[in-house]
């Protein structure tokens, strides 16, 4: 395990990240892929060095796939801004491939660094186009309070 030592020779546990509340949308099926998504950034905050690349790699492989899922879900239900989110994927997947080929390069900082910077995007887009979609799948698309254009997206 990778220290994290403040004071010489005493080594703390690396942060973990722990599930919050207001992730959770009560749609079982994606709130299980959230805790996911979360046990695989707490993953990359854990490992030692050698150990980094694989788990940036683990983290792509479920992201690619909680992605796909979720861009399934917007195109079976029109759902009206999946442009939108669906771009918000891409531009994550960009900067995580960037960040893959710096970790190859033998910078393992960064991939701890992109694990910590992808919790306040994840709250952020888990409470706005997650929840949207969410509501969507639960009660509907003409559901009211169900999104008609760009609502729920931030772009």
């Amino acid at each position: 395990m990778t220290s994290t030592a403040t004071t010489p020779g005493v080594a703390t546990a690396p942060k973990q990240i722990p599930w919050q509340d207001e992730w959770t949308l009560n749609h079982s099926q994606m709130d299980e892929t959230h805790h996911e998504f979360i046990a695989e950034i707490n993953h990359m905050l854990a490992v030692p060095d050698d150990e980094m690349l694989a788990a940036v790699d683990q983290f792509i492989d479920h992201t690619v796939a909680h992605f796909e899922q979720e861009r399934v879900w917007m195109e079976n239900t029109n759902f009206p801004p999946k442009g939108c989110h669906i771009g918000e994927h891409d531009r994550v997947l960009a900067i995580v491939q960037q960040v893959r080929q710096m970790v190859a390069g033998g910078d393992y900082a960064i991939g701890r660094r992109l694990a910590e910077e992808l919790v306040p995007w994840f709250n952020q887009h888990a409470q706005t186009m997650d929840a949207a979609l969410a509501y969507v799948l639960i009660e509907g698309p003409d559901a009211e309070g169900a999104p008609k254009s760009h609502d729920g997206c931030a772009c």
